[in-house]
C-alpha cells in the first residue's frame, strides 16, 4: 500500500506538465507551508516568459527550454565544409567562454521553428540567421566518417550531406 507522500508525488508528476505556473506555485506553497523539510523529488522547470534570453551584450542567446547558450550572430560570412565548421566552433572565444562546440542535430533542430519560413527560426533572438543549411556534429549513420546531419533554416527541416559540402555553423555550449 502506498503512503500519502508517494501517492501525492505520483499525482503531481502526472499533472505538472498541464498545470499553469500560478497553479504550480499555489500547490507548492500549500504543500510546504507546514513542512520543515522539503520532499525528495524534483518538479520539472516550468517555462515562463520568453523562451530566449539575450546575454553578454546581446552576443549570446540562452534557450531557457534546453539550458543551452548559442552564438547569436553568424560566425562566418560564407558557407564552409564540416571540418572548418567544427574547428570554428572549437576555437571560438565569445562572451568570456572558450568551451564552444558544434551542436548535435537534436540541439540545432530544436531551434527550428516550422511555423516560420526563410528563416525558420525566431528572428528576434537570431536576427542574422541565413535561410540555409547549418552543420551539426552528428554523423550520418550509413557513412559516419563521410557525412553529417545538418539543419535548414529555410523551412526548418533536417537532412544529411557530405562533410566536404558547404554549410554555415552556429556554436553552442551549456549555459551553466
Amino acid at each position: 500500500m502506498q503512503n500519502l507522500s508517494q501517492e501525492l508525488r505520483e499525482t503531481i508528476c502526472r499533472h505538472v506538465k498541464s498545470a499553469s505556473h500560478e497553479e504550480l506555485v499555489a500547490v507548492v506553497v500549500a504543500l510546504t507551508a507546514e513542512l520543515t523539510e522539503l520532499p525528495s523529488f524534483v518538479v520539472p522547470t516550468v517555462e515562463t516568459g520568453a523562451r530566449f534570453e539575450l546575454q553578454h551584450d546581446d552576443q549570446v542567446v540562452v534557450d531557457r527550454r534546453s539550458g543551452l547558450m548559442w552564438s547569436r550572430v553568424e560566425l562566418v560570412e560564407k558557407p564552409m565544409n564540416w571540418e572548418t565548421a567544427d574547428k570554428t566552433c572549437r576555437e571560438l572565444k565569445l562572451a568570456g567562454y572558450s568551451d564552444w562546440r558544434m551542436p548535435t542535430v537534436e540541439e540545432l533542430f530544436a531551434l527550428a521553428d516550422r511555423t516560420r519560413h526563410e528563416p525558420a527560426i525566431e528572428k528576434t533572438a537570431f536576427p542574422e540567421c541565413k535561410s540555409s543549411w547549418y552543420w551539426t556534429s552528428t554523423p550520418y549513420a550509413p557513412s559516419p566518417g563521410g557525412c553529417a546531419w545538418s539543419v535548414s533554416f529555410l523551412n526548418g527541416s533536417a537532412g544529411w550531406g557530405d562533410r566536404d559540402g558547404y554549410g554555415f555553423v552556429r556554436a553552442v555550449r551549456a549555459s551553466q
